[in-house]
């Protein structure tokens, strides 16, 4: 089942439509009675973890050393002297 829902309705009850999809169904995304998104089940179990396989296989995607790393365990930012963003610009630009 389709279900047609304004973008302001859909942002207030938002768990309530993906249990919508959760269950199968499908969402109209309507701005101003236009329709502008579709939102539905994903068709493929596990697409999202296959692509991120391939993107690791690839060589495109590296992995965190330690995926369980709190934000609050790296500490400080780094202290940079001279231009940091020239530096990393003449590092691009291969010069």
């Amino acid at each position: 089942m389709v279900r047609a829902v304004r973008i302001g309705e859909l942002k207030n009850h938002l768990s309530r439509y993906l249990q919508v999809v959760r269950g199968g169904g499908s969402l109209v995304v309507m701005d101003r009675d236009v329709p502008i998104a579709e939102i539905g089940p994903i068709r493929t179990r596990g697409a999202v973890a296959v692509g991120r396989d391939d993107l690791v296989r690839r060589g495109v995607l590296i992995p965190a050393a330690r995926p369980d790393l709190a934000l609050e365990e790296v500490g400080p930012p780094v202290a940079c002297r001279g231009d940091a963003l020239r530096a990393l610009r003449t590092d691009r630009d291969g010069a």
